[in-house]
This record gives C-alpha cells, structure tokens and sequence, in this order.
C-alpha cells in the first residue's frame, strides 16, 4: 500500500533545499548527475556537471537532476523521528535529489498502463511518502519541485527498539547514519524468496542471466554469494537467515561479486567504497552500484521519477 505522512518535514530547515539561491550558495560547487529530459529513461546516460552550472541551465534546457545527496547535503537534510528507530537507520542504502518538473505518461508508447490498477496520492511539500519495493511508479509536478529519496533494504521491525526509555530527538541530519550501497544485496535476494520464504541460487542466477549484459553469468558465481553468507547452505537460504546476517557479511559478498562479474573494476569494491570499522561504516555509500543488479527486471520499464521528501510550492501527483 501506499503511505502518506503529511508535514512530517516541513516545520525545520530542509524547506530551505526549495530555493535556488540557497542551493547555489550552500551546494554551487558540489558534483552533481544531470540526465537529458525530463523523465527518468535508464537507457540514456547522463553528464557530471555542479550545482550552480545546473540551475543555470535548467530552465532552459530539457534536463533533470537525479544525484546521490553529498556528504554537505546529509548534514542539513532531517530524518524526522519515525525513522530513528526500529531498524530504518541500520538499512539505508542510498539517498538521492530529483529536481524536475515531469512529464505525463505516453500511452501510446505504453499502453498496457491502462489496464494496470493504480493507487493515487497527492504529496505536497513536507510530506514523506512510502512507495513499497520495486512498485512502478510516475510523477506528474506542477511546476518545479526537489525531492529526497531514501532507499531502504527490507528488515525486520523492532518495535522494541522504538519503546526503549531513551527519547529520540524529533529530527536528526542523515550525516549521522550510514549509508551502504552493498545493502542492495540484502533486498535482492530477498525479492527472490518463495512463498515458503527460501531464496536459491538457481532462481536468482536465472534472473540475472536474463539482464543485458549479464548473459555470460556463471551459476558458480551466485553460488559463491550463498557459501560467502552461509557456508555449506548448497545453494539455498531462508529469508529468514538473510534477515539475521549482519551488515558486513552483505559487504563482502557483494564486493566479491562485483569483482567477479566485472573485474575490470575491482579496484571500485577497494578500499575507496568504505570500511566496517569499530564505529560501524566508515566512508563510502555515495555511488550507485546498480541496485536493481541482484533484484527484479523492473528496470527495463521507464519510470518516472521519484517520492520521498518532495519541496517547493507544488505538489507531486504520484500514481
């Protein structure tokens, strides 16, 4: 289902992200990715440009703005309270800016949309909207808008956690949580458990062969991510098992994938992508290594844009 939470980040700061002359002056000189047209088509790439370049050419041009937050960006921007418990700030995966103003959808070009049954939500500034896994999604903006997506690994809720005698803040900057890209592992082979809630290697290697690019896939390689996590598990594992592992189990049997399949990058699951340290993760967490990669074909569709956070004066429409 969907989930609206009205105003939830309107009160502070972040509203601030909705004026231009703020984002130039804050984020001007900071490195953003900026995809031609205004609605997301993954088969098309983009360009590195900064802030301050972007705003400039925005109006103008037939461009939109699609950029993981950077490290300045996650100090001003506020998790608000019903997210600091329970389990969302240890499964964060990625958190990015759409700035855009989107399109309709062309049933023409799609016209199997029609007889897909849909919910509608209105979104306004401040509001936080819940969108579930891997559901296909459009926007439609009137007029300028910013939003603010936290991508989240599926995890087990702690109510616990949440009713601890310690009182939460009512917001806190994402700066300080982590964010792990090789989570996507997590939800990936979670979106290949059965109805009896195990995951095999067989299924997910079938899935992945079946991906531009991914053709040449070896079985063994997906069955080296099940020994990595479980040893001697033949292949197969209970969602449940997946749910309990800890972080840097999923950090080393991604790296040690991804070196596999693309081992003209290893040098990109070095050092350089972060560390599980005593404090928990240090560093990385900022480039997008494919999140769909380990999951569904949900990629392949054009989709438009994104929920979250959204700021400025007009509201998304999502469907």
């Amino acid at each position: 289902m969907l989930l609206v939470v009205r105003t939830v980040a309107k009160e502070r700061g972040s509203c601030v992200f909705c004026v231009c002359r703020y984002l130039r002056e804050r984020f001007g000189g900071e490195e953003v990715n900026v995809e031609h047209k205004k609605k997301e088509n993954r088969s098309e790439t983009g360009f590195l440009t900064n802030m301050a370049d972007y705003l400039d050419r925005y109006e103008g041009e037939d461009i939109y703005m699609v950029s993981p937050l950077t490290p300045a960006m996650q100090r001003e921007w506020l998790l608000p309270q019903l997210l600091l418990c329970g389990g969302f700030t240890q499964n964060l995966i990625f958190s990015y800016a759409w700035y855009n103003n989107h399109t309709i959808v062309d049933l023409l070009s799609h016209p199997g949309l029609v007889s897909v049954p849909w919910h509608r939500a209105v979104v306004w500034p401040g509001d936080c909207l819940f969108l579930p896994h891997l559901w296909i999604h459009h926007v439609t903006s009137r007029g300028r808008n910013l939003g603010v997506n936290l991508w989240l690994s599926a995890f087990m809720y702690d109510s616990e956690d949440c009713s601890a005698e310690e009182e939460l803040p009512d917001f806190a900057p994402l700066s300080d949580y982590h964010l792990v890209p090789e989570l996507q592992l997590k939800q990936g082979l979670l979106t290949h458990a059965d109805d009896n809630g195990l995951v095999y290697a067989s299924e997910v290697h079938l899935a992945l062969s079946m991906r531009q690019g991914m053709e040449d896939l070896q079985l063994e390689a997906v069955v080296q991510i099940f020994e990595s996590l479980k040893p001697g598990c033949q292949g197969q594992l209970r969602s449940s098992e997946i749910h309990s592992l800890p972080v840097e189990s999923f950090v080393s049997a991604f790296r040690s994938f991804m070196s596999t399949v693309h081992p003209e990058e290893e040098d990109e699951w070095g050092d350089e992508g972060g560390e599980w340290g005593e404090g928990g993760w240090e560093g990385g967490g900022e480039e997008d290594w494919g999140y769909s990669e380990l999951g569904d074909e949900w990629e392949e569709e054009e989709e438009e844009g994104g929920g979250g956070f959204p700021h400025d004066h007009q509201p998304h429409e999502e469907l």
